[in-house]
């Protein structure tokens, strides 16, 4: 199969490829002028934006269009507003619409859990999920009108390795290891985490029921590990597996803006799929690392 590829330089992006790669698939990546290619697989053909994506898609005609590009923000700025529009929204419509043009047989973008938040789970919580929101809907009008079978999946916080986003799981291990104290909000807040390995396997998924047509279009679901944990007892476990205290400073930072204190647990389960690999597993990889 062929594939077309956003944001093939990002954390999930890269394991993304590199398991496509190793399938068998043709592989060829949109990349900002500006991404380094350096870590992705030979193989891959990379085209740098912005071409235009009609002509584009028309003349490669891949099998599935997936598309995982995307520019993240807790809060913003007011001249962030202009360039998270351009990456979430324009990008993701004008390639849906070439997608549709060129025939594309699936295409499969990332949303974010926290466009479900408040009492009612049906706000987004940051400008950045609502800018996701916004594009479900677009995505939406262009795949009912031109009959394009999309999956759009929504992720909670993803972890594992070659992790450079500064995550607070990350960094949490990092401060157990070097000892250097950690500031920290209160840490009552919840967070669901699901390794990267089991994310991109439900892309995969998605993308080959779509294109066999196994999986019925238009579906939205939720890639949850089923669990939450709150940072302190996320704390506690990171000390529990690593034997080495965690110097936290509980309640130096307030919870930000837009703080989702419990996951969103509604969304379908995408079918075939669940999380195979445990944030137990991966803590103690990191252990074995430094014993």
């Amino acid at each position: 199969m062929k594939a077309f590829v956003t944001g093939a330089t990002g954390f999930i992006g890269r394991h993304l490829v590199g398991r496509l790669d190793a399938a068998g698939y043709a592989v060829h990546a949109l990349l900002r002028r500006g991404s380094d290619a350096s870590r992705l697989p030979a193989a891959i053909t990379a085209h740098r934006e912005p071409p235009a994506l009609d002509a584009l898609l028309a003349t490669i005609r891949p099998d599935v269009v997936l598309h995982l590009a995307t520019e993240y923000r807790h809060g913003h700025d007011h001249a962030a507003i202009a360039p998270m529009l351009a990456a979430n929204v324009t990008l993701g419509t004008m390639l849906a619409d070439a997608a549709a043009r060129a025939g594309v047989g699936g295409f499969v973008t990332l949303g974010t859990a926290a466009q479900h938040a408040g009492p009612g789970g049906d706000a987004p919580a940051t400008l950045y999920a609502a800018s996701k929101q916004a594009f479900e809907v677009l995505l939406g009008a262009i795949a009912r009108a031109a009959g394009l079978p999309t999956a759009t999946l929504l992720v909670f916080e993803t972890f594992g390795p070659g992790d450079t986003r500064g995550k607070i799981l990350d960094r949490m291990i990092a401060a157990a290891m070097t000892g250097a104290p950690l500031d920290l909000s209160p840490g009552e807040q919840a967070i669901d985490l699901v390794h990267v390995d089991d994310v991109v396997g439900a892309i995969v998924l998605a993308a080959e029921g779509l294109a066999a047509g196994t999986l019925p279009a238009g579906g939205r679901f939720a890639l949850s590990s089923g669990t939450a944990v709150t940072l302190r007892d996320l704390a506690g476990r990171i000390e529990a597996t690593l034997g080495r205290p965690l110097p936290a400073r509980w309640g130096a930072l307030p919870y930000r803006a837009g703080e989702i204190m419990q996951p969103w647990r509604g969304g379908a389960a995408l079918p075939g799929w669940h999380p195979r690999l445990s944030l137990d597993a991966f803590l103690a990889a990191a252990r074995d690392r430094v014993a």
